[in-house]
């Protein structure tokens, strides 16, 4: 699929002379480029084949954003039908699937959080192509999306409950603005989603980050802290390989297991069962320790691509927060997917995370195309007003 895209970019751009409308897909690659270089050259801890695998594997994501975002393919023009029948029949299977007990759960999605992405996408993607011209939602759409995640919830997985908790907060009680003019509903309303988040995720934020493994230590059962051990190696890497980080295919990535990478031994994770060359089933368990292969920099390129798509966001809000608030929240709930999904999983560089960027690039194509149109209609209103103008000011005259 990706390099489907990537043809139809290349196309557009030769047929169309499209190229500037592509320009964050360049800046991209050229960033990407650089870093294969660097582990080219300066930190290469692994071979050619891995270094270019991983380079794929951690453009796939991004590109699919920028080349939707630079494409002419917009949410009104898509078949709105036929996507809705194919998100209901995937987010009711998959619905079925996840609260029929965890050997079909297996047996289907490979493993429960995957049944719990799959439902949540679906659900997105329904929502996003059921907003009617009026920016609202039926109440049919809103019945069967709660059904959809209230059954993703049978995933028992501590980042689909914030997940549910945020979607529901959005969808349903999420008001433009609604922080700016504070009243004590709007308190309550927060506080107890804030509550219920925290309460959702406390286990799993008290073991990355607090405790870790501790409280159940178990010589016998070292896997239960690889994914700490790669969060506390990566702080270590950013430090000892500042500014740009260890190289591609180096840490916490599946081309840094296959073959194995030479720094696990430099900070003896080869000793920890799950990070161990016989045994590296562990080591692209979660998507952030791995930006320590980019380094500091890479870190700040990082937050700066997400606090750049949702500018594209509150452009609705700044537009006609009512008619467009819908669309807002549909972006908004996927970039809070993707982050919370990549504290404890790789999605993000995987088909999950490829569907999650079209959603999401799909929804700031939308914002662009509103722009367009004020921008637009502001120049034919001061068109108008200046020919008015010049038309009393001759009949003064």
């Amino acid at each position: 699929m990706c390099g489907l895209f990537f043809a139809v970019t290349i196309a557009d751009c030769i047929i169309n002379n499209a190229w500037r409308r592509y320009r964050l897909l360049w800046i991209i690659m050229g960033i990407i480029g650089g870093y294969l270089i660097y582990s080219f050259t300066y930190c290469r801890f692994n071979v050619t084949k891995s270094i270019l695998m991983d380079a794929f594997i951690e453009i796939k994501p991004f590109a699919a954003f920028a080349i939707i975002l630079g494409s002419n393919l917009r949410l009104e023009s898509m078949p709105h039908k036929a996507i809705k029948i194919l998100a209901t029949i995937i987010a009711t299977f998959m619905s079925f699937v996840i609260v029929s007990g965890y050997r079909f759960q297996n047996l289907i999605s490979g493993h429960p959080s995957s049944a719990g992405m799959t439902i949540f996408l679906a659900t997105m993607i329904y929502l996003a192509v059921s907003i009617d011209t009026t920016g609202k939602w039926s109440r049919l759409n809103l019945i069967l999306a709660t059904i959809w995640l209230c059954c993703g919830l049978a995933c028992g997985r501590s980042k689909y409950y914030a997940e549910f908790i945020l979607a529901i907060f959005f969808i349903f009680f999420y008001r433009p603005m609604m922080l700016k003019s504070v009243k004590t509903s709007h308190v309550i309303i927060v506080s107890i989603f804030v509550i219920c988040f925290i309460a959702a995720t406390w286990h799993k934020i008290q073991y990355y980050f607090i405790t870790g493994a501790s409280d159940t230590f178990d010589p016998n059962v070292m896997a239960s802290f690889a994914r700490p051990a790669l969060y506390a190696t990566g702080l270590l890497i950013l430090i000892d390989y500042f500014p740009f980080g260890c190289g591609l295919a180096s840490f916490a990535t599946y081309p840094s297991s296959a073959p194995y990478s030479s720094l696990y031994y430099e900070y003896n994770l080869d000793k920890i069962w799950g990070l161990s060359p016989s045994y590296p089933n562990f080591i692209c368990d979660a998507y952030y320790p791995s930006l320590a292969q980019f380094g500091i920099v890479g870190v700040i390129l990082f937050v700066w691509f997400w606090r750049y798509a949702y500018r594209f966001l509150l452009r609705f809000l700044h537009t006609d927060a009512t008619k467009y608030r819908n669309y807002f929240v549909i972006g908004t709930l996927i970039i809070c997917f993707v982050l919370i999904e990549c504290t404890s999983h790789t999605g993000f560089s995987t088909a999950r995370g490829f569907m999650a960027m079209i959603i999401l690039g799909l929804v700031a194509r939308k914002s662009l195309d509103i722009k367009d149109i004020s921008i637009s209609s502001d120049d034919n209103i001061n068109r108008s007003t200046q020919i008015e103008n010049k038309q009393i000011k001759r009949i003064t005259i």
